[in-house]
């Protein structure tokens, strides 16, 4: 418990600074911190994408991604994340997904497809992430990326596709 209000008073500081628009000082804040210390800001944070913004803030204000903050943060959280804007479909935050290491992104879509036993429900969420993928325009992230995740689950995404496509319909 003690560790837990240590982590609210640093929360609520960083809050503070970010709410007055000291962004360098909250940066300041945030990157001295351990990385599993930053990870627990972000995932208690009210803004958790913010929070998640001022790990990796270089000296000039740019915002970034730490991959380090990024591999300690729950799937659901980066899966909340990344589907930036679930109601405009096809809008992801390419941003975070390039922030991924191979290892992270792959128990990501695991953690993501695992609980679900229907195919077609799999083969939809398999294949948005391939969209998500597709929408970073960077052909070396995400062939790195997909080269960390189980064919099988690709397979799964591009199946419906292709039978859809009617291929052998001679025109």
């Amino acid at each position: 418990s003690a560790g837990f209000m240590e982590l609210a008073t640093q929360s609520s500081q960083m809050r503070d600074l970010l709410r007055k628009g000291k962004k360098e000082d909250a940066r300041a804040l945030v990157q001295t911190m351990p990385i599993e210390v930053q990870a627990a800001l972000v995932v208690l944070d009210e803004d958790p994408e913010e929070a998640l913004s001022i790990t990796g803030m270089d000296e000039n204000g740019n915002p970034g991604y730490s991959a380090d903050v990024v591999a300690h943060l729950p799937t659901e959280m980066l899966t909340g994340l990344i589907a930036y804007d679930p109601e405009r479909q096809g809008y992801y935050n390419t941003h975070l997904i390039r922030a991924m290491t191979p290892g992270t992104f792959r128990r990501t879509v695991e953690e993501t497809l695992d609980p679900m036993d229907n195919a077609e429900a799999r083969s939809k969420v398999s294949f948005e992430w391939l969209r998500a993928l597709a929408a970073m325009d960077d052909a070396n992230k995400c062939a790195e990326l997909l080269r960390s995740v189980d064919p099988d689950l690709l397979e799964e995404a591009l199946i419906p596709h292709v039978k859809s496509m009617r291929m052998n319909d001679v025109a």
